[in-house]
């Protein structure tokens, strides 16, 4: 009778032992989300000065996923060499990273923050500087919310020093010759309005371009 009585407790124990198991194996699993792929994002404005300062806002337009929205306080972002952004955050790999204290949420898909400075590098009198991809993430190590893959390029400032002739016929046509240190190439170029027509500048870092005056209403 004992016996049977210890036999019946046994497979008691093992009946528990196994409902407890599987409620823990269901715990473990409940507390290990998969995460949605990465976000494109857009940067405005998409390049800078190297010194930094400037208010750089990152955009999601197409948000797939929720797990990928921004938190206050928690997202940081950072600048990667590489042309892609890595699918979890490496500390120490980045070039720079912009703590979660100073990056401002505006909403869960869009992000502010201070450019940090960037080196530039001239080689043969031409100034170039390089073009970052700028990351999100919400924890050290975690997944990739948000990506601009080779999103932002730095530079020097540039400044425009000259314009000859400072007037010319309305009917347009003409050359003119803006003068200045670090004209950056391939960007629009205007003098007042209606904006100036023409080939694109030199390379960065060249002191002249000669875009072509447009017609315009006296």
């Amino acid at each position: 009778m004992q016996m049977e009585k210890a036999a019946s407790r046994r497979r008691k124990a093992l009946h528990l032992g196994t409902v407890v198991g599987v409620a823990a194996v269901a715990v473990l699993t409940t507390a290990s989300p998969s995460w949605a792929a990465a976000d494109a994002a857009t940067l405005n404005p998409a390049s800078g000065p190297a010194a930094g300062t400037n208010t750089i806002s990152m955009t999601v337009a197409t948000q797939t996923d929720t797990a990928n929205s921004f938190i206050s306080g928690t997202t940081f972002v950072t600048y990667e060499s590489a042309a892609t952004c890595p699918t979890t955050q490496a500390a120490g790999a980045n070039v720079a990273t912009v703590a979660a204290g100073n990056v401002t949420v505006l909403s869960p898909t869009r992000l502010a923050f201070t450019a940090p400075g960037a080196a530039i590098t001239t080689t043969a009198g031409i100034t170039a500087g390089p073009t970052y991809s700028i990351c999100a993430y919400n924890a050290a190590g975690g997944p990739l919310l948000a990506k601009a893959n080779a999103g932002y390029s730095v530079g020097l400032t540039p400044t425009v020093t000259s314009m000859s002739p400072r007037a010319a016929s309305s009917a347009g046509g003409g050359t003119i010759v803006v003068s200045g240190t670090n004209l950056i190439p391939r960007q629009p170029q205007s003098v007042a309005s209606p904006s100036v027509a023409g080939p694109a500048p030199p390379p960065r870092g060249r002191e002249r371009f000669r875009p072509t005056a447009p017609a315009r209403s006296p």
